[in-house]
């Protein structure tokens, strides 16, 4: 039996695990005394399993556990990243476990001896020490004296013994009638210890409804073609035509099994392609089922197809389009399950275009409206392509025709509540409704839990509307592939907001480990190592931040995205950052003598680079945050002459002159 945490965290104890030891009340882990660096969810996650060692815990339990109600991310593939993270700490292998056994398809199991001792009875070095080297010691007497039973403890035996007996003898009717998840099976030593993998699919031969046995052939020819189909599908594996004619051997077929379960097991393939041919004069009919053997509900429904017999080519190739539409929709795209977002499965061909638009969205959303628009031309229904056209031109700087992409999309009378919804966000999120913004990305999560991208605009909608604690969980949610890959320098943004948070909620070791992770992955890009300067600064490490800031003084500058969300990344930008964090914990003198660096560094860019509106700003706030109220307003006041209508620089401007004790008058630009 298990141990409750909270019992254990009263009690003040240690956990010990060979040359481990867990403190559950700081939730700490040590190796022979040594704090191990193991922070979030995978340190969480050692804790729950150690509540209930040899216990399995299942990963649903580990899913309401680990996140909060408001997080909306996808939980399969965060829970395995833990797991991973967890092993590597430990030193454990999945394939050989010491600790953390796997139990596929249902959760996990803490498979080492756990000792609960008091936390202050040893140092963690000497405990290790002891426990390492202490030898099992047998043949002790029990702690109490032996005695005989009594009548009524006999009694209270024999009432227990009956009742497990029952309870066996239902659980074992239960699986073999039932057979609950294959656990029969199992028992059996069936084919269905190999786990179905979502991606692998198989497409059975079509059986021949019509009553004519020549036209058996068409079955052969209904699989060849569809297989042939999916394999235009490079985020699949397909089973071979060779491999389906061999299970379909009447010498191999197991008459207890259902033949598409049999199929399923024996290639371990967590989707199958069924069908039948019916006729009805010269016409047939082709009935096909696409079936999630996982869940064992239909993926999709289609409808039947049907031709007249001189056209049979014609009616399989229609056949198989139907079918590799549907399951491209749900598996080509690692972002969005297109059988959730679209009234029908999308062209294969406008599917393509639009995976790479979307790709292309996250470095480069004047690239992505090219292959998003030939999406839209190849399959002008195609809703997703549509909406994510419309969010790419934002991001682009033409915030207009984004709206008017927009109207466009409304004119359809036809939208889905799902589609309704996403329209208002972006128009929300073009508005700058902070809280409607939030409001409906966490309806869209809701609808769409299996599409972790929503935990995006969930996360971003936290911040903007003062949620900084949701924001860092739905982040950390999405830490690495796809979202955080140096192709993906959106993912910068993302990272800026995070560690934001972070900063907001005073969490500063943690905001300068994931700086640095984001260091890790665009180690070409200036901007990670403005939040590694901010997070310093709040710890105090004022040296290292100065020695960062000496660092990055060689590194190009870039754009590592559209002007939309991210700061140009340079030397300057790093400077000011860290200027402001120092201005923040009262360093003022700190503060004025980067912010002067700051002001150096702008001043010494020569040519075009020196003209550049990005180039002049900057320097205008690097003047500002030094202190030079003059300068910077000079500077100021040319920039909202050339661009009278951008409020940052009147807002600056206003700023300058409540420095001097005056005030503009409403509608005045010359700022005092």
């Amino acid at each position: 039996m298990g141990f409750a945490m909270k019992d254990i965290v009263r009690s003040n104890h240690h956990l010990r695990f060979r040359s481990f030891s867990l403190d559950p009340q700081t939730h700490e882990l040590f190796r022979n005394g040594t704090k191990v660096r193991l922070y979030g969810q995978p340190l969480e996650m050692l804790a729950i399993l150690m509540e209930r060692p040899g216990e399995l815990v299942t990963r649903e339990v580990l899913r309401s556990r680990l996140w909060p109600e408001q997080t909306y991310v996808d939980y399969e593939h965060s829970i395995n990243s833990a797991v991973r993270r967890l092993r590597e700490t430990l030193g454990d292998d999945a394939e050989n476990p010491k600790f953390i056994e796997t139990v596929p398809r249902f959760g996990y199991r803490f498979i080492a001896p756990v000792d609960r001792s008091e936390s202050n009875s040893l140092a963690p070095a000497e405990f290790s020490r002891q426990f390492e080297s202490a030898e099992p010691k047998v043949n002790q007497a029990p702690a109490a004296v032996l005695r005989s039973a009594t009548p009524a403890e006999i009694w209270r035996v024999r009432r227990w013994s009956l009742g497990i007996a029952v309870v066996v003898l239902v659980f074992t009717t239960t699986i073999l009638l039932v057979n609950p998840s294959r656990l029969k099976d199992r028992w059996m030593g069936r084919q269905s210890m190999l786990p179905l993998d979502p991606k692998h699919v198989a497409v059975a031969l079509f059986e021949n409804r019509t009553g004519n046995p020549s036209l058996d052939n068409l079955g052969r020819m209904a699989t060849e073609s569809i297989i042939a189909g999916l394999e235009q599908i490079n985020s699949i594996h397909v089973v071979p035509y060779s491999k389906v004619l061999e299970m379909a051997t009447p010498g191999l077929k197991n008459g207890t099994q259902d033949p598409v379960q049999a199929l399923a097991e024996a290639t371990s393939s967590g989707l199958v392609v069924s069908g039948s041919v019916y006729q009805q004069g010269q016409i047939l009919e082709f009935r096909t089922t696409i079936t999630d053997m996982l869940t064992n509900r239909p993926l999709w429904t289609l409808e039947p197809a049907d031709g007249g017999r001189d056209n049979v080519a014609g009616t399989v190739g229609i056949v198989a389009q139907r079918i590799t539409d549907a399951v491209a929709a749900r598996y080509l795209n690692p972002y969005f399950n297109l059988l959730l977002e679209e009234e029908r499965a999308p062209a294969l061909a406008a599917q393509k275009e639009f995976a790479t638009g979307l790709e292309l969205f996250y470095s480069d959303p004047a690239a992505a409206i090219i292959n998003l628009s030939h999406a839209i031309e190849i399959d002008h229904d195609f809703f997703l392509a549509r909406y994510i056209l419309a969010y790419a031109t934002n991001n682009s700087g033409k915030i207009a025709q984004a709206v008017a992409q927009l109207d466009g999309v409304e004119k359809n009378e036809n939208l889905t509540a799902l589609q309704r919804r996403r329209v208002q966000l972006l128009r929300a999120n073009i508005d700058g409704r902070s809280e409607e913004v939030y409001s409906i990305a966490c309806d869209i999560a809701r609808r769409t839990p299996e599409e972790h991208i929503n935990a995006i605009d969930v996360a971003l909608g936290a911040i903007w509307s003062n949620r900084p604690s949701v924001a860092v969980e739905n982040f950390k949610g999405l830490r690495g592939p796809p979202f955080f890959i140096q192709s993906n320098t959106l993912g910068l943004y993302f990272l800026m907001e995070w560690t934001g948070a972070l900063n907001q909620l005073g969490r500063h070791e943690e905001e300068l480990q994931e700086a640095r992770w984001g260091a890790s992955l665009y180690p070409h890009l200036l901007n990670p190592y403005a939040y590694q300067a901010r997070a310093l600064v709040a710890l105090g490490r004022l040296e290292e931040a100065n020695a960062l800031v000496d660092h990055i003084l060689a590194m190009p500058s870039t754009w590592s995205y559209s002007t939309c969300c991210l700061p140009h990344g340079t030397p300057g930008y790093v400077m000011l950052s860290a200027a402001d964090e120092l201005r923040s914990h009262d360093h003022r003198d700190a503060a004025l003598r980067m912010a002067n660096r700051a002001v150096d560094w702008y001043r010494s860019r020569v040519g075009d680079e020196a003209k550049e509106e990005d180039t002049r700003s900057s320097l205008g706030e690097a003047l500002y945050r030094a202190e030079q109220w003059r300068e910077a307003k000079i500077l100021f006041r040319a920039l909202s002459a050339e661009h009278p209508d951008n409020v940052i620089y009147l807002g600056r401007l206003g700023t300058l002159a409540a420095r001097h004790g005056l005030r503009p008058v409403c509608g005045d630009k010359s700022g005092g």
